[in-house]
């Protein structure tokens, strides 16, 4: 027995047009969702560069701020340590009567 038909051989090609149309209008639509994607992915990276620059720069200056700091409190360490080995070089009665070395001497 023969298959039974559906329609038409014009119907069947005027349905391939068709859905071959609704395709195409499915993959320009799909498209255009890509390209805004894409575009969204892109402007996402832009900001991520430019805080990732702020990041940097903020990290940097915070790295010259602890040097500075650092180098700061040597400075004091130094100058304590000068401090120190002078009062050390004094009489033990000067050391005494400044409250640097041992009690102070008693006021009548």
């Amino acid at each position: 027995m023969p298959a039974k038909k559906n329609g038409s051989m014009s119907e069947i090609w005027s349905k391939i047009a068709a859905l071959q149309v609704e395709l195409m209008q499915h993959q320009t639509a799909l498209m255009a969702q890509h390209q805004w994607l894409v575009q969204r992915q892109v402007e996402q990276h832009q900001w991520l560069v430019q805080r990732q620059a702020e990041i940097d720069k903020r990290q940097a200056e915070n790295d010259l701020h602890w040097l500075e700091l650092e180098r700061k409190m040597d400075q004091v360490i130094a100058t304590l340590a000068e401090h120190s080995r002078i009062l050390a070089a004094l009489p033990d009665i000067i050391q005494k009567r400044i409250g640097f070395g041992g009690s102070p001497q008693q006021q009548p």
